[in-house]
């Protein structure tokens, strides 16, 4: 409409990226250009009215003054603000915070006592808020977005101290705005998600919680959102085939807005139009677990829903219908839900969530030898009554007693091939009261098995009428080994070895016997060369027994783990699995592959950070050996400062502030140390410290402990 101007004048902007009408006035409207310009035009006369050129680069926002028709101000990429006076040639004022972010959105104060501020906000995602008559410093400022933001105060007067906004973040951010103190940052009260990174946001008229938003990327709909319920839209327009780059309410109009995007196409939007997708939603939730729980959540307002899609469906037909006596509002207050929980017989033995969290903070995972662990994690379970569990905590820690994994858990252990002498006070107890033998010393190891799988289930009468049995393979045809003999020895072999009864030996077969004459006429030959006086030599030598060479030789139990890691694991219990494992160490790359141990890792990291077991999380992170899983600990871990001398909030890791230069330097508000390690305080007066001072000062009093007289709410 403005093509016929350029005969005037053609160094005029042939670029009009934005154009901005006056409230006041339907003669005036506003442009901007690339080069920084702005522009008025008078639409009555068809000519140009006014012509800024204050902005070093191009101007993106232009906003009039809501009650003074003179006043209106424009924001550029240079990140500066100018007021002009439409009465003055010149920019009147301008207005720098310091940042170096380009201007993305702006807005004048649209209440009373409001209408000379206006609010700001920039592509860092900062929001400053700004009044005409101080231009030194912004009145509050803060962080809401990580990106461009886009912002919306809220036209109900009730409600006039919100304001929405929106970002590249995919989030919309309600804000108390007065209730921010100067300088601090603040958390928004209500938080809504979207599915693309959101470019504007608005109001709807008359409806004090509910937004509408349009995508700056690939979504090309339009939501409307009650911040109440920010899981599903409200409504939803899904007429435009691009971007939508912009849209504007309909002048006391609140089911009616105008939308233009990139499709070329502009387009007048009714309610009536409008899809709501909760009404596709489905208010019947179920979930099977693997181990065969099922469990139904079922809506308490399910009936009166399914009545009022009925009733509008039968009005929609142009049937008569009666007046409603109930109407079905989903977003005026929570709705509650009923639960149905169906759980198998088969579950009476499962992992429920209480004991879940019992073990995951009484578990010990470190700081022992093996045994230990396993024997602590067994008592634990046993406390609760979990007597499967603590079985197998004790299995594991015998079947690691019998290969290498108890030698590198416990590097000082004495090995099983040091010679122990044989104590007097020993004694193996027999059946056989004639032949009492030293005792067998092993060193502890296998002292009493059974003992430790099942303590005080083997009366010591069974343990000590053992019944030995030699089979086929155990028939030494070959002598006695001189390992196991010898004859320089301190202690005294008693005891006739041709006293075994014959039921020792197993029956066999007679051509079996005669298959071992070949073998008895060798030992007789061995024992016919021995002289008369190598017999009496003998017949008077002490003979010493090697009583850790007569232990079973070990065997391999990792494959009987590894079983037991796979039943665990089927039956879902991954906490046991990532307990065994962190136990026995990174050894067990040897049995279990990587990939299943980040799998399992993970999935428990997961369960712990759904019940708020922070600290057993973080400690089942330090210890993992797996790099994908150590490296979460470096994760999520930025945090922004703000300085309590100049209020500046800081956007890097460096200890000093960026603006006055002073280091941070929090101190306890009560002991008046510096804090070292974890810093609590309070979000509204800034005074805070140790969490473990704070939590016992505010157990005897609400005050803040600095004396400001602010009433601080300490979060147990």
């Amino acid at each position: 409409m403005f093509l016929w101007i350029e005969k005037f004048s053609r160094e005029i902007y042939y670029s009009l990226p934005f154009h901005f009408p006056r409230l006041l006035s339907d003669s005036l409207i506003a442009s901007t250009s690339t080069n920084g310009a702005v522009v008025l035009w008078n639409v009555e006369k068809g000519v140009l009215d006014h012509n800024y050129k204050a902005h070093t680069r191009s101007a993106t926002k232009v906003c009039f003054h809501r009650v003074d028709k003179n006043i209106l101000i424009s924001g550029a990429k240079d990140a500066n603000v100018f007021q002009y006076d439409l009465r003055i040639l010149e920019p009147v004022r301008s207005f720098a915070s310091g940042s170096f972010d380009p201007i993305r959105d702006m807005e004048f104060g649209i209440h009373q006592n409001h209408t000379d501020i206006f609010v700001v906000a920039d592509d860092g995602g900062s929001i400053r808020f700004w009044d005409l008559r101080r231009c030194d410093k912004p009145l509050r400022q803060f962080v809401a977005h990580h990106g461009p933001a886009s912002i919306a105060l809220n036209p109900d007067f009730e409600e006039r101290n919100l304001i929405a906004t929106a970002g590249r973040d995919k989030f919309i951010r309600i804000w108390q705005w007065s209730e921010i103190p100067e300088g601090n940052t603040n958390t928004a009260i209500y938080s809504v998600e979207t599915t693309a990174s959101v470019s504007r946001v608005y109001w709807r008229p008359q409806y004090k919680y509910q937004v509408a938003s349009c995508s700056v990327v690939n979504d090309f709909n339009i939501y409307i959102w009650d911040i109440r319920r920010p899981f599903i839209p409200f409504a939803c327009f899904e007429n435009h085939k691009d971007i939508c780059s912009d849209m504007s309410w309909k002048f006391g109009r609140s089911d009616a807005f105008i939308s233009a995007g990139k499709d070329g196409l502009i387009i007048y939007h009714h309610f009536e139009n409008a899809h709501h997708p909760l009404n596709h939603a489905n208010d019947v939730a179920l979930d099977m677990s693997p181990s065969g729980e099922i469990v139904i959540a079922l809506s308490s307002q399910l009936k009166l829903k399914n009545d009022a899609l009925a009733y509008n469906d039968r009005k929609m037909r142009g049937e008569i219908v009666g007046p409603k006596r109930r109407q079905y509002d989903p977003f005026q207050s929570w709705i509650d839900s009923r639960l149905i929980r169906c759980i198998p017989d088969s579950l009476e033995n499962t992992l429920s969530p209480k004991y879940f969290i019992y073990f995951a903070n009484n578990y010990k995972l470190y700081g022992d030898d093996l045994s230990s662990l396993c024997d602590h994690n067994s008592r634990v379970a046993e406390n609760i009554g979990r007597i499967r569990i603590a079985y197998t905590w004790r299995m594991v820690g015998l079947l690691c007693s019998l290969s290498s994994f108890i030698e590198r858990h416990t590097p000082n252990r004495v090995t099983s091939t040091s010679r122990m002498p044989i104590s007097e006070n020993d004694q193996m107890q027999s059946r056989f009261p004639s032949n009492r033998s030293p005792p067998v010393d092993g060193n502890g190891e296998l002292e009493d098995v059974f003992g430790d799988i099942m303590p005080g289930k083997i009366p010591t009468s069974l343990a000590a009428t053992a019944d030995f049995y030699f089979g086929d393979d155990e028939l030494n045809t070959s002598g006695l080994t001189p390992d196991c003999f010898t004859m320089e020895s301190k202690e005294k072999f008693e005891g006739d070895l041709m006293s075994l009864k014959l039921e020792a030996f197993a029956p066999r077969p007679r051509d079996d016997v005669r298959s071992l004459e070949d073998s008895d006429s060798v030992i007789t030959e061995e024992c016919s060369s021995i002289s008369d006086e190598q017999t009496e030599e003998l017949s008077e030598c002490e003979l010493t027994v090697r009583v850790d060479l007569l232990r079973p030789p070990k065997w391999d139990p990792l494959p009987s783990i590894l079983s037991m890691l796979m039943q665990h694991s089927e039956n879902g219990d991954v906490q046991m699995c990532v307990s065994i494992l962190l136990v026995l160490g990174e050894e067990t790359s040897e049995i279990v592959d990587h990939s299943l141990q980040k799998l399992w890792f993970l999935d428990y990291l997961e369960m712990l950070d759904r019940y708020e077991l922070w600290t057993t999380a973080a400690n089942v992170i330090r210890l993992c050996w797996i790099p994908g899983i150590s490296a979460l600990s470096n994760e999520s871990t930025f945090v922004r400062l703000v300085c309590l001398s100049c209020r500046a909030v800081s956007v890097t890791s460096s200890q000093f502030c960026k603006k006055c230069l002073r280091k941070f330097n929090f101190t306890c508000i009560i002991c008046q140390l510096p804090v070292r390690d974890i810093w609590g305080g309070c979000q509204i007066c800034r005074h805070g410290g140790h969490p473990s001072h704070l939590s016992e000062w505010f157990k005897h009093c609400n005050q803040c402990p600095s004396g400001c007289g602010h009433q601080c709410t300490y979060a147990r």
